[in-house]
């Protein structure tokens, strides 16, 4: 199965030599092609990041790529918080360009604003990967700056998203239907969320959705990634509410 090539051959050769030049990343296989690609855009456009979300942004997500170590956190956020461009480009089908986050062409994502701002973030661009009905994932760069993209850069962008749609759902349809190793890794990383929503649905006698929402909305307020309090949960029996082990978590992440 192969995606429509949108731009012509020359565009197209100019943005595989882009992606080319950039050295390998430590993951194997797809990951890092996909890695050089975010490398690639980032450079080319001008941002401070690029990532490459497989799955619903945020709901069953995984950060497969990004531009640096690292710069997968920028993705994450949206998985922490539920909301945000990269999960709405998703459910919309088309891209979200927020030139300013909390200005006036905001989409109202209040968590997801001050979460991202307050890591550095200004402006976020995301294009959904897609072909036809079916939907892989989102391709999301962010910069530190505000500003809209130039007609050149959201060219890139957009060639650059269809490079990758292309490559994920090829790789799935030539391998008779199996996942890349290197993705299957990827999407492990979301096992102990998994894990601890279970525990939590279980403790609190809620439903698997309340009990996700209930992770997100403590680590939101405790300031601690969702994975660290899954991790927590899951391998050392934190429980939610431990205010004593905030209170030590926050005084370790003042001293770094």
């Amino acid at each position: 199965m192969c995606v429509d090539h949108t731009a012509d051959d020359h565009t197209r050769a100019w943005a595989f030599a882009l992606i080319d030049q950039q050295p390998p990343a430590s993951e194997d296989g797809i990951v890092d092609w996909l890695s050089r690609l975010c490398r690639a855009a980032s450079q080319e456009v001008d941002v401070i990041a690029a990532t490459v979300t497989m799955g619903a942004p945020g709901d069953t997500s995984a950060v497969v790529a990004a531009s640096a170590p690292g710069n997968q956190r920028f993705a994450e956020t949206e998985y922490a918080v539920g909301e945000g461009p990269a999960n709405d480009a998703w459910m919309l089908r088309r891209p979200v360009l927020v030139p300013e986050l909390g200005g006036p062409q905001d989409g109202a994502w209040p968590g997801y604003t001050a979460t991202a701002t307050a890591d550095g973030v200004v402006a976020v661009f995301a294009f959904p990967l897609q072909v036809g009905a079916v939907r892989v994932g989102v391709f999301t760069l962010y910069h530190d700056e505000p500003g809209t993209l130039s007609p050149a850069n959201l060219a890139t962008c957009l060639l650059m998203a269809e490079l990758a749609t292309e490559r994920l759902v090829d790789s799935h349809a030539s391998d008779g239907g199996a996942i890349d190793p290197s993705l299957e890794a990827a999407a492990d990383v979301r096992m102990e969320i998994y894990q601890a929503q279970g525990m939590v649905a279980v403790a609190l006698e809620i439903s698997l959705v309340d009990a996700l929402a209930t992770l997100r909305g403590h680590a939101f307020q405790s300031g601690r990634d969702l994975i660290d309090v899954a991790s927590e949960i899951v391998h050392n029996g934190y429980r939610l509410g431990d205010d004593r082990h905030d209170r030590n978590h926050e005084q370790d992440r003042d001293q770094e």
